[in-house]
């Protein structure tokens, strides 16, 4: 999901009173700005016939607070990686990293760069270069995020 580790800005408005009725553009301009706080999307329900979004679930995310986050990982070069190049083919085993952040260090994604990878080469959550501020948050950092695997079989 791309809201997955993106920091948001979340405005709190008070509308009307429910006792006026008047028009809509009136409601709208009636609408006062309470607070506004850094949020990062938990969750969003959405509907599976209409694909109409329902419900998000927020966690407010402040800068100088720890704040828990699956960053999804962005895969660069793969197609000139020498494993893929020689009939490999790369795996990715966990497409998030669950790290423990500031707020202000939230990233929306890691970037891993396959530039050098070969066959058989793994890249374990050890070895992901977090941003300042994270710090990986997971029992096992051996577990694999990518791997490139050789192809089995043929044709």
């Amino acid at each position: 999901n791309g809201l997955q580790a993106q920091v948001l800005k979340l405005n709190i408005v008070q509308g009307p009173s429910s006792s006026s009725s008047s028009s809509n553009g009136l409601e709208q301009q009636q609408q006062q700005q309470i607070a506004s706080v850094r949020v990062i999307t938990k969750e969003v329900h959405m509907n599976s016939v209409t694909l109409d979004v329902e419900n998000f679930r927020f966690m407010f995310a402040p800068p100088d607070r720890l704040v828990s986050v699956d960053i999804p990982v962005k895969i660069w070069n793969e197609d000139i990686s020498p494993g893929v190049r020689s009939g490999g083919w790369l795996h990715v085993v966990n497409r998030t990293v669950p790290t423990i952040c500031y707020g202000w260090a939230i990233k929306p994604y890691i970037e891993l760069d396959m530039r050098n990878m070969k066959v058989k080469d793994v890249i374990r959550f050890r070895d992901v270069e977090l941003p300042e501020g994270c710090q990986l948050k997971v029992k096992d950092a051996l577990q694999p995020v990518v791997r490139c695997a050789a192809r089995v079989g043929g044709d």
